[in-house]
């Protein structure tokens, strides 16, 4: 049980760093939809930005962003290093060798590559092909945006290691009553009904929406919010349960 409740521990761990990745990567993408907002940006188009932008994880260990440096590398190798004379004078330095300065334009390579490896994975999308062949049925209006159902990709992997924790959780639980079990199951099928309705939400073909970006942070955020609050509390519920029935008998043993 000691190396169950290890490996849930991680486990754990391990999913709340994967939620807070694209959490952290769309705090930047709405940060730069605001910033520049004079400009017309939409966080659509952001997406739409990094969906272009080629980006790899070795990317992360360096210092600069794509496209940075690479024309000054390129001038020295193609010009040949001149000899130096003698009796000529050191040559003055015009400008001092700084960043380039903003000219007011947005661009993914005004950040540096940390930033823009969290907007990508707040970019990151995987298709769930099941979804995408649900049917609402003849009698609505209600689609799928594009025809395909999406979810993140960190956050799925999130939810896979919540699901996994939640499975370790009960099997490395000492003191089971049947009360306590059925309670911390509600809780969870409380839990994954509304994070999956939040998703379900967030990918309808909704015409009024002109910002989908927007609506899909707003829409998954609130509602697995609300699930994640709601689920815990009667998951808790059950815990308690099991507790307070472990106490109670063995007070009865004492006594």
């Amino acid at each position: 049980m000691k190396v169950l409740r290890v490996i849930k521990v991680i486990i754990l761990i391990a999913a709340i760093i994967a939620l807070l990745v694209p959490c952290a990567g769309k705090f930047f993408i709405m940060r730069d939809a605001c910033k520049y907002q004079d400009q017309g940006l939409t966080p659509d188009e952001v997406h739409s930005e990094l969906d272009n932008y080629d980006f790899a994880v070795r990317d992360l260990f360096s210092a600069k962003a794509e496209g940075e440096g690479e024309g000054e590398a390129q001038e020295n190798q193609d010009t040949p290093a001149a000899q130096p004379e003698a009796t000529a004078a050191p040559a003055p330095v015009d400008e001092p060798q700084d960043e380039p300065a903003d000219d007011g334009e947005y661009s993914l390579a005004n950040h540096n590559n940390i930033i823009i490896g969290l907007m990508k994975a707040a970019n990151a999308k995987t298709e769930l092909k099941f979804m995408s062949d649900f049917d609402f049925g003849e009698n609505t209006d209600l689609a799928f945006r594009d025809g395909r159902f999406t979810v993140n990709t960190w956050v799925m992997i999130a939810f896979c290691g919540f699901v996994l924790f939640f499975l370790l959780h009960l099997i490395s639980k000492k003191h089971k009553t049947l009360w306590g079990l059925l309670l911390m199951l509600f809780g969870f099928l409380i839990f994954v009904c509304l994070f999956a309705a939040g998703y379900i939400l967030a990918n309808l073909d909704i015409a009024t929406c002109k910002d989908v970006s927007t609506w899909r942070l707003y829409t998954v955020g609130c509602v697995g919010l609300a699930g994640f609050i709601f689920g815990l509390g009667w998951m808790r519920c059950g815990a308690r349960q099991m507790r307070c029935h472990w106490l109670k008998k063995r007070r009865s043993k004492k006594a």
